[in-house]
């Protein structure tokens, strides 16, 4: 995991840009399941949409 933030576990996940082939990092909720862990991304509930 990567650390907490208000009390909820977060874990890092790291990608590769497709066209920039950049790692690009995020923080998602990491909730430890049995030998691993359940990830949310979930944009903190935002309606808004980005596209």
């Amino acid at each position: 995991m990567g650390g907490w933030l208000t009390l909820m576990p977060q874990a890092l996940l790291t990608t590769t840009g497709r066209t920039s082939g950049l790692p690009r990092t995020t923080p998602l909720t990491g909730i430890p399941h049995g030998d691993g862990a359940l990830l949310v991304a979930s944009d903190g509930g935002n309606n808004s949409p980005t596209c």
